[in-house]
């Protein structure tokens, strides 16, 4: 990892907000180095990263952006788009790696050892994050709770720290929905997932090996890996009138 400390923008730019330090990785600021031409000067990867921070810690619009950088509305469009990819590609695989079944086992040993919950591989569950509506969306991003949100699904091990990640879906749609629709869900439903195989609880051999699992709330569909727990009362109680 290498430490560049921003001071000032490409061509000896200076602006009044850049003055901190970030942290990039070295493959990352390659992937984002772009060569000069004859009608151009590109725009470094300092910058790049500069704007794509500036843009997710403030929220502010690409115009806004624009107007600070003294770059045109498109080009900080797709700087920040293109920024966050690479960003993403660089740290993916050592923040978030896909998990061998070997891995799921270890963490399914984590899950046992503080909450005595055998062959969970991790919780899942949805959260709705408050947003702006958009422009001409409708009743899209509207959500039951009465405004307007994207749903962010995720799957936490027995630590609390995120093994998969799903951020964007609307607001309107339910953690059920969301979980169909999102790569992990496909992966789990078609049984793409490297898991463990089956195997015995302790101190019951002689019953069918017990498959490993997520745990989730009502909201999710029961599959074979994918369990709620069991409560000591129902949760809804219906009532009866004779």
């Amino acid at each position: 990892m290498v430490t560049v400390s921003i001071m000032q923008g490409c061509n000896g730019k200076n602006h009044s907000h850049s003055m901190v330090t970030v942290s990039i990785m070295q493959g990352c600021k390659h992937k984002l180095k772009k060569k000069d031409t004859t009608f151009r000067t590109a725009i470094c990867p300092e910058e790049r990263v500069l704007i794509t921070l500036r843009y997710y810690a403030t929220g502010c619009t690409f115009k806004t952006l624009s107007y600070n950088f003294l770059r045109g509305h498109t080009s900080i469009r797709n700087v920040v788009v293109s920024t966050s990819l690479a960003i993403w590609n660089v740290l993916q695989p050592h923040f978030l790696p896909i998990q061998t079944a070997q891995q799921w086992k270890k963490i399914a040993d984590r899950y046992y050892e503080l909450w005595n919950l055998r062959h969970c591989l991790g919780s899942v569950d949805g959260k709705h994050i408050r947003i702006k509506a958009p422009p001409k969306s409708g009743s899209a991003f509207y959500n039951y709770r009465q405004y307007f949100s994207i749903v962010s699904l995720a799957t936490a091990d027995a630590d609390g720290l995120f093994l998969t990640i799903d951020v964007g879906e609307y607001g309107r749609n339910s953690d059920g929905r969301v979980f169909r629709e999102s790569a992990f869900g496909k992966a789990l439903i078609n049984k793409q997932i490297d898991l463990p195989g089956a195997s015995h609880l302790p101190g019951e051999p002689d019953l069918a090996p017990f498959p490993y699992y997520f745990v989730g709330d009502e909201a999710f569909p029961l599959m074979e890996n994918l369990m709620r727990p069991m409560r000591p009362y129902p949760r809804r109680q219906c009532r009866y009138y004779y």
